[in-house]
This record gives C-alpha cells, structure tokens and sequence, in this order.
C-alpha cells in the first residue's frame, strides 16, 4: 500500500456541507505497476441516544488500524513504504430502535473495517474512538505519525 497520505474533505450531502477523511495510497496492480487509490469516508458523526455525537463506525475502524499499523512501524524503525495489506469493509450485527414517534423499528447495520496483512493474519488493532473530538484528536495524532500537517483544527484549553 505505501505510505498513506491522510486529510480531510469537504462535500456537500443531502444538503449539509460534511467532512470526509481522505486516505490516500499506492495499490498495486501488477508486480511492478500501481496506481494511486483514494478513499472518502464521512465523518461528521451523528447524534447517539446520549445526545453526544459520533462518528461513523467504518471511518472509526480505518483510523484506529492505520494508528495501529502507524505505531508498530515507527517502533520498530520500519519504513511504511514497505506496508502491505487488504481492506475489507463487512456490516455488523445491527441495532434495532424504535422510533418513539411512529412505533417503527429499524435495524441499523454499521460497516466496520477489517484489515489483512495475508488472508490469514488479521490485524487486531482497537477502533478509534467514535466521540467527534476525540476522533480528531486521533487523526490529528495520526498525522503527526505520519509526518503530515494535523487535518482537524486542534482545540486549545484555557484552564
């Protein structure tokens, strides 16, 4: 895959401007041939029952493995030009809720993120967290990792 190169888009969808977490790599396409791929993921989060909002559980999977990935190369001294793997995307076991006003119950069925280093070594990596600033927390971690400019304005704390 190469070494990511992360950041954050902005689109419009169904009417409200949204961020998208941006990661880009080189996938390759034959044994001496690759291409750049780019995947967009939304991340503006939606409000949970608690009132506090979330974030997507796909792009909370992409970014906790690429932290993962991220942490153990530079431990080891590894360079990430060398990192290969497949993403897989899979739906989850859903939730159902009812809405109190129409007494309809829904299953919502998250996507969630899988990553291989060969079909049979799975990466165990932990999601990132799903609370919106602390998932940009994350990925403005996961920049400084990388050695990129940190995506997400970082907050300043006035105590």
């Amino acid at each position: 895959m190469g070494k990511p190169v992360i950041g954050i888009d902005w689109h419009t969808s169904q009417n409200e401007r949204c961020p998208y977490f941006r990661y880009a790599f080189l996938e390759p396409i034959s044994e001496a041939d690759s291409r750049l791929s780019v995947l967009k993921l939304k991340c503006n989060g939606n409000p949970s029952r608690t009132g506090t909002t979330l974030v997507q559980n796909h792009v909370a999977c992409l970014v906790g493995a690429l932290l993962e990935i991220t942490q153990q190369f530079n431990k080891a001294g590894l360079d990430l030009e060398e990192f290969h793997a497949t993403l897989f995307a899979k739906k989850g076991e859903g939730v159902q809720v009812t809405d109190p006003r129409t007494g309809k119950t829904i299953t919502y069925k998250g996507t969630f993120i899988e990553m291989f280093f060969d079909k049979d070594q799975p990466l165990y990596f932990q999601q990132a967290e799903r609370e919106i600033n602390a998932f940009q927390d994350q990925v403005n971690e996961l920049a400084l990792l990388l050695g990129q400019p940190a995506p997400f304005l970082q907050r300043v704390n006035n105590d």
